[in-house]
């Protein structure tokens, strides 16, 4: 019996329920009072970008009312410096933070959560009414869709994640009116709004599309179908090539944030293997389908209510020629579960995880809508089905209880259970039969809530402690010490840094309105992380994390920077020259400040070639560049330098054969145990800085922290190893240890947070003279940029070159920038790997630098044209359905 609905009644039925939905499911939250900001990500990064997003549009806006309809596009306040779309991004309930104050952020963050888990299953139910009428089973397969695994995993932790499987099912939807013939500009559209809103989860979304094509075309063509594959093929092909064109006018941009970031300078393994090297993990996917927690991991975010499996037990079973569409639709999502390597392809070949898992929920919540019919009275093939699959659940459930004695594996072979025979039971009893719809709805909502109370649960999952307290989203940051830099009253160009830079604290300055070095993103800048690269300084903390400098005192110098901020023993890290600034101090931190900072473009007179400065070793490439700027190859007029005046003396390490509770292997150490320890002995040198380098050090899990401790100084060293997906294949690290006004011994202790293997090639320790570090600071300020404007996208100033030179910014190289000197453009030199530079001649200069979005103009100008065709097809179409007047 079919329970029709009509839209009205679908729309405030959904509207309701969902509301109960989300109580049940999140009801966690609620009672704990946790907010949906995840810890990780939510309060670091996604919170800031929300604030900032609504403080630039309602910039943008005042300053429009006040006749200024520029755009900034760069602000120094974004990491060392960077372009405003790597935040600000085009996700359109994003905006909607224009209309909220900051301190309101985290409220708007929970209600963009919900509207788009809302909005899927909208999007969802409108795919499916275009193939059945409004119904009790569509409705409760939007639920199934919407709080599916997918979700529950990575709903709170990245709501832009949502964004797919709303844009999904209007994909799917536009390629249906297309392949029927029944118009194209909603395809076109689902298009644009898939790569507005984001181009990774597009590219899964495309592969999606065109696998149903493909699974569809048999169905609807069945004569010529070479011809008519090649016509749709051409079509189908210009429909996208024209959304994606209406919008390039945020892809091109953010494509070439992408190409210039530190996200292609990763390299991944070549490939992922074909089958499961554990065959557990084949039968496992099948219990994953219904089974609360177990299949959260980089395996797939499944875990769908249960009446999804009884359906998949009726759908196999049917006639041959029956549901064929969704016969096909249920194997190739089995085949893509089946082989790593297709969650390799899903992700653009970047590593193997599952969010394109949010496809096969698609799949099995419309597998549900269409058999959920037939459970009302299924046939005697369909009980058999429902049998086997049970069967099959249960078989490998015990299997997996006696490996790992999961109680939510007897939860879902209980609930199957009484599912089955509930089923069965209304196909014999009509009383039963009446309400099953109902029935299943509820059970929907039950399994649904289950599976999230296992999930979140501190009694089993406890995934719950990884969100922050409600009303505490922004905490991370703003009950930071990094409040402190607020407080500084200094009108000049400055940069502040600071050893206390951890995880999580990264886009402080984001939210603070400071200048720092720090950035937490998925794309930073390429050339500023290579630079931290060839110096091995571990402030690059991985391919989107930049996490200072630590302290180095030439590459702090060569930065801008002239505030430190430490804790109040912390004066070890403090970079040489800095003293501290009283004013500025707390209780619990200490603010230093350079006694001789350098101005806002310093100037050199003499350059080091690329292939002289990849010879010298990480220390003497910081010290190289205290003297001599780095370029690819040495302009005319500017004196060449080989090797730094003053290079740096290393003293090899002879590594111990035990520490406590580590012992010596072929390759490294063995921890036995969290918190191993191992020491070295050292002497420090007054007048140097004194540097601890450690060769190939990497876990054999991958990512792990080492903390190292001398007597006076507390660092934390992140490592990740070559084939670690935020890895940029650091080869070694060189961390600092402290500068000493004394000779004097010293111990070194590392401490291994992990148990397991632990590769260590070798340790140096590195003196690095500094008792010219003054001299030299002196000679880069000596003919600087003076009095320069910050001014929207533009940086202004005037120098005097007694003669030839090369200006120095520190500002990430980028290709949005252009460099004039007395109004005529100039070649813009990468300087120092990480910054930008120019050739000047001798003489008074004018020198502007201005800034443009790479990719802006173009992709406007394209995107312009691909709506300028939309329409011209709109008005098109509208002329041709349009009554034929007839003549009097």
């Amino acid at each position: 019996m079919k329970r029709t609905l009509s839209r009205k009644q679908y729309a405030l039925l959904y509207t309701g329920i969902f509301a109960l939905f989300c109580l049940g499911v999140f009801m966690l939250f609620v009672k704990k009072g946790k907010s949906f900001v995840w810890n990780q990500d939510g309060g670091p990064q996604y919170l800031p970008y929300l604030a900032y997003t609504g403080q630039y549009i309602r910039d943008l806006f005042s300053r429009m009312l006040r006749g200024d309809f520029s755009f900034r596009m760069f602000d120094m306040t974004i990491g060392p410096g960077s372009d405003v779309s790597s935040i600000v991004r085009a996700h359109p309930l994003d905006f909607l933070s224009a209309l909220v104050p900051v301190r309101n952020t985290e409220t708007l963050y929970t209600c963009i959560f919900l509207l788009r888990m809302y909005l899927a299953g909208w999007t969802f139910s409108f795919f499916l009414f275009m193939w059945r009428k409004c119904s009790w089973h569509v409705l409760t397969a939007a639920f199934v869709y919407v709080f599916s695994g997918f979700t529950l995993a990575l709903g709170p932790r990245h709501t832009f994640y949502l964004t797919a499987m709303i844009v999904f099912p209007l994909l799917l939807a536009g390629a249906e009116k297309v392949l029927r013939g029944e118009g194209c500009l909603l395809f076109v559209l689902s298009v644009f709004a898939g790569f507005t809103g984001n181009y990774y989860f597009m590219y899964m979304c495309t592969i999606g599309v065109c696998v149903y094509i493909l699974l569809r075309f048999p169905d609807l063509y069945r004569e010529r179908r070479v011809y008519h594959f090649g016509v749709l093929f051409l079509k189908m092909s210009g429909l996208f090539l024209l959304g994606t064109a209406m919008a390039m006018a945020t892809l091109l941009p953010l494509a070439a944030n992408l190409a210039a970031s530190s996200r292609t300078a990763h390299t991944n393994a070549p490939g992922q293997q074909l089958f499961y090297e554990n065959i557990r993990e084949y039968y496992r996917l099948f219990l994953y389908l219904i089974t609360p927690v177990l299949g959260m991991g980089n395996t797939a975010y499944l875990t769908m209510a249960i009446p999804v499996l009884p359906a998949l037990g009726m759908l196999l079973a049917s006639k041959k020629g029956t549901h064929s569409l969704l016969k096909r639709g249920v194997a190739a999502a089995a085949l893509f579960l089946l082989f790593p390597f297709c969650s390799y392809l899903m992700s653009g070949f970047a590593d193997s995880n599952a969010r394109w898992t949010f496809l096969c929920a698609f799949v099995l919540a419309a597998l549900y809508a269409v058999m959920g019919e037939k459970m009302e009275q299924p046939e005697r093939r369909h009980t058999r089905g429902i049998l086997l699959v049970t069967l099959l659940f249960l078989l490998f459930a015990a299997l997996e209880w006696k490996e790992s004695r999961k109680l939510y594996l007897l939860w879902a072979a209980a609930g199957l259970t009484a599912v089955d025979i509930y089923i069965l039971a209304a196909g014999r009893i009509r009383s039963l039969r009446r309400i099953e719809p109902y029935v299943l709805l509820a059970v929907v909502f039950v399994s649904c809530s289950a599976n999230a109370f296992f999930f979140y649960s501190g009694r089993f999952e406890n995934h719950l402690s990884e969100f922050a307290d409600r009303g505490k989203g922004f905490a991370v940051i703003t009950d930071s010490e990094f409040t402190n830099l607020t407080r500084i009253d200094d009108a000049s160009f400055w940069r502040a840094d600071s050893n206390l830079v951890t995880s999580g604290k990264e886009n402080a300055s984001v939210l603070l309105g400071y200048r720092s070095l720090s950035m937490y993103n998925s794309t930073v800048s390429g050339a500023y992380a290579a630079g931290l690269a060839e110096q091995e300084n571990m402030g690059l903390a991985a391919v989107h994390r930049f996490q200072g400098l630590d302290g180095h005192s030439a590459a702090e110098a060569l930065a801008n920077v002239k505030y430190y901020l430490t804790t109040k023993d912390g004066g070890q890290h403090v970079p040489r020259g800095f003293v501290k600034a009283e004013e500025y101090c707390t209780e619990h931190n200490d603010i230093y400040v350079n006694t001789q900072p350098l101005p806002f473009g310093y100037t050199y007179t003499r350059a080091i070639d690329r292939e002289s400065y990849e010879s010298l070793s990480a220390a003497d490439k910081e010290q190289v560049m205290l003297e001599a700027v780095a370029l690819d190859r040495v302009p005319e007029g500017i004196s060449r330098v080989a090797a730094p005046s003053d290079p740096a003396e290393t003293v090899q390490l002879v590594l111990p054969e035990a520490g406590e509770n580590a012992v010596r292997t072929a390759d490294g150490y063995r921890a036995q145990q969290r918190g191993a320890k191992i020491s070295f002995s050292y002497e420090r040198r007054a007048g140097y800085e004194t540097y601890l380098r450690l060769a190939g050090l990497s876990h054999s899990g991958q990512y792990t922290t080492v903390d190292i401790d001398t007597a006076g100084l507390h660092t934390v060293l992140t490592t990740r190893g070559p084939d670690e997906k935020f890895s940029l294949n650091q080869e070694a690290y060189t961390v600092k240890l402290g500068c000493s006004e004394e000779d004097g011994p010293d111990t070194v202790t590392l401490t291994l947070s992990k148990r397991g293997a632990y590769v260590l090639e070798g340790a140096q320790i590195i003196y690095v003279p500094v008792r010219n570090l003054e001299e030299k600071l002196s000679a880069l300020a000596g003919d600087a940029l003076t009095d320069p404007v910050f001014e929207g996208n533009m940086i202004t100033g005037s120098v005097h070159c007694a003669q030839d030179q090369v200006m120095v910014f520190s500002i990430p190289f980028s290709r949005g920038w252009r460099v004039l000197v007395d109004g005529q453009e100039e070649t813009l030199l990468q300087a120092n790997t990480s910054f930008m530079g120019v050739l000047l001649p001798k003489g008074e200069h004018t020198v502007t630098l201005r800034y443009a979005t790479p990719g802006a103009l173009a992709g406007r100008l394209i995107a312009l044209a691909g709506w300028v065709l939309f329409f011209f097809m709109v008005w098109r179409n509208r002329r041709k359905s349009s009554p034929v007047p007839k003549r009097k």
